[in-house]
């Protein structure tokens, strides 16, 4: 079961990654996107980031989440913590290397979405783990 959070993982890395470097901040032009999400991202281009990110973060919590055997409250808060920091310094990253693409530019309102949607996903994530570790009443330290 783990295969398939990593492979989800690294499909939202590098998707982010193709998007974010893509020539263009026109979404159309990228065939595998669907065509509402490119349009939806089109019309809303400073709030894009958020869920984007957002993705990235869950996607990365749950792979985590996935490699403890007995997960603990700490751990989890860790665990959440660790993805919206990563994920979050991965954004800023992104925007960094957009100073260097001469179609591109540099935006502290995407990085502000970016570290906004590392945290929201991250948050998400953690209550649906919670939640679902309560909810099977499993002999968990909390």
């Amino acid at each position: 079961m783990r295969w398939i959070f990593n492979v989800f993982v690294l499909f939202a890395i590098l998707a982010t990654i193709h998007c974010a470097l893509a020539p263009s901040p026109d979404l159309h032009h990228i065939p595998w996107l669907p065509k509402a999400i490119a349009s939806w991202a089109n019309d809303y281009p400073d709030f894009r980031n958020f869920p984007a990110f957002g993705v990235v973060a869950m996607s990365l919590y749950f792979c985590v989440f996935s490699w403890f055997k007995k997960p603990h409250l700490q751990k989890l808060i860790g665990a959440a913590f660790f993805c919206s920091i990563a994920v979050s310094l991965f954004g800023v990253l992104l925007e960094c290397l957009q100073i260097w693409l001469p179609t591109r530019y540099f935006d502290l309102y995407d990085i502000a979405w970016s570290v906004a949607g590392a945290f929201a996903g991250s948050s998400l994530a953690f209550f649906i783990s919670m939640f679902s570790l309560l909810k099977r009443k499993h002999q968990y330290k909390f």
